[in-house]
């Protein structure tokens, strides 16, 4: 009997050093559940600055369903992998946390943290809500009696580490 839920996961704050994004997911623009049919799969980079949408009311944005792995380091290619050892995963890094999101009435007041926030969801509910259109359809809400997040975080040198085949093994 819970709620739905808008995402299932976890949020970390990391080194404001690790600035520069890659990713083998859906993208370059946002990708959900409901939207991830404008998107395509692919190896995309960015930096975690200008990984951001900036909408007049400050809502979520920028997360990436089907996603393989994320990397993020810091100038000397330095910092972490997360891989997904099972299901894929979304995820979405910015300036910003969610909270400072929901609370900001508008974008021009927004305050960007030095800290790199980054979620990595199991699974996360489509991005209609009835705010500017219809509800929500039921097939994109997360209303599972059941949710599993697996993946692994390897501290890295960009250069020194094969996403790919660490996916396969």
């Amino acid at each position: 009997s819970l709620p739905v839920l808008p995402r299932f996961g976890i949020l970390a704050g990391l080194s404001s050093e690790l600035e520069l994004l890659s990713y083998f997911g859906r993208g370059p623009a946002e990708s959900y559940r409901d939207k991830r049919h404008a998107s395509r799969a692919g190896l995309f980079q960015s930096t975690v600055g200008d990984h951001f949408e900036h909408y007049v009311r400050p809502q979520e944005n920028m997360a990436h369903c089907d996603t393989s792995w994320v990397s993020l380091t810091n100038l000397n290619s330095f910092g972490l992998f997360v891989l997904r050892t099972q299901d894929r995963f979304s995820f979405n890094c910015s300036h910003f946390t969610p909270t400072a999101l929901t609370d900001t009435p508008h974008d021009y007041e927004l305050q960007p943290d030095r800290t790199v926030w980054l979620c990595v969801d199991a699974s996360q509910s489509g991005i209609g809500s009835n705010s500017c259109g219809p509800r929500l359809s039921e097939a994109y809400q997360l209303r599972d009696e059941t949710y599993d997040l697996s993946f692994r975080i390897l501290p890295a040198h960009a250069d020194g580490v094969r996403p790919f085949e660490d996916i396969l093994h």
